[in-house]
């Protein structure tokens, strides 16, 4: 008899749980911080009295660290509470610059 009771106090729980609507804001829930380090070296040459050319390399994360974005705050979402996407892979790149 105290097991139906139990059970059937359960059940009502669960009905007076069901999903509702809030009025929490959007961007209300942060992720986790981001952090990343660059790097940036410059050589410049002297062609001329005028002219200079620059050689610059950028090292963008240059340690490669993983920035978890967007938690899935989606209540209904089988991924509810995840992180669903990372950014801020390893960039390189290289310019010139001639000046005249």
């Amino acid at each position: 008899m105290l097991l139906v009771e139990v059970e059937q106090a359960f059940k009502n729980l669960k009905h007076d749980l069901s999903l509702r609507s809030a009025n929490l804001g959007a961007g209300a829930v942060r992720g986790l911080g981001s952090w990343n380090m660059d790097l940036a070296v410059a050589k410049s040459f002297l062609i001329r009295e005028t002219i200079r050319f620059q050689f610059r390399g950028d090292l963008l994360n240059i340690l490669n660290h993983t920035n978890c974005m967007a938690v899935d705050t989606n209540i209904e979402s089988s991924r509810f509470g995840q992180i669903t996407g990372t950014a801020g892979a390893r960039h390189i790149q290289f310019r010139a610059r001639l000046t005249f």
